[in-house]
């Protein structure tokens, strides 16, 4: 096995169990104790796993990411993350391949929901679709991830005015705003008062 397979399953064990680890508590609330594939679903169906995500940039240079994952329409992990990011498509692409990294190392089958049209037109086409070269690089590994999972990952747009994807844009707001990388996984865990 050569050194970039070992690492990437070392990595694909380690983002496992991280989950597992972090996440048993609300899986346990939803009768799941572990994080296995879902069944193939309607897209507008929120069974199985879906990964809600939003990006937030401002002119200044500050970018920052929204994850919000739920199992069955139950929190599962949320994740507010400052990143670098050059535009604001920029911005929401590197929250959609978050997503997707989420569903390719830990759970193997589900769908991102972002309200970038751009950039969802972007992944979903048979080929990447690049309209701000900024963007380039988190497009084209979302494109791959998408296409190397044999239908097994969706990314689908959202309404922004969708409740659960607010919950994402606010989220990535504090990321922004703080540049601080925060998760949980539970509501406990994240304050909503802060997210206002």
């Amino acid at each position: 096995m050569g050194a970039c397979q070992a690492f990437f399953r070392a990595a694909k064990e380690s983002c496992q169990n991280d989950l597992l680890a972090r996440c048993a508590p609300a899986l346990s609330r939803t009768g799941n104790v572990s994080l296995t594939p879902c069944q193939q679903h309607d897209p507008l169906n929120m069974e199985g796993f879906v990964v809600y995500v939003d990006g937030s940039w401002d002119q200044a240079g500050g970018a920052g990411i929204g994850v919000y994952l739920l199992q069955n329409g139950s929190l599962v992990r949320w994740i507010s993350k400052g990143v670098r990011a050059s535009t604001s498509d920029q911005a929401e692409a590197l929250a959609v391949l978050e997503g997707l990294q989420i569903l390719h190392l830990a759970i193997g089958e589900g769908r991102v929901l972002s309200d970038s049209t751009d950039i969802v037109s972007a992944i979903q086409a048979a080929t990447p679709v690049i309209t701000n070269w900024r963007a380039f690089s988190e497009i084209w590994q979302s494109w791959k991830l998408r296409v190397q999972s044999q239908g097994k990952y969706r990314v689908l747009h959202c309404n922004r005015e969708d409740a659960t994807l607010k919950i994402a844009h606010k989220l990535a707001n504090q990321g922004r705003t703080y540049g601080w990388e925060k998760t949980g996984c539970t509501e406990n865990d994240l304050n909503m008062e802060e997210l206002v």
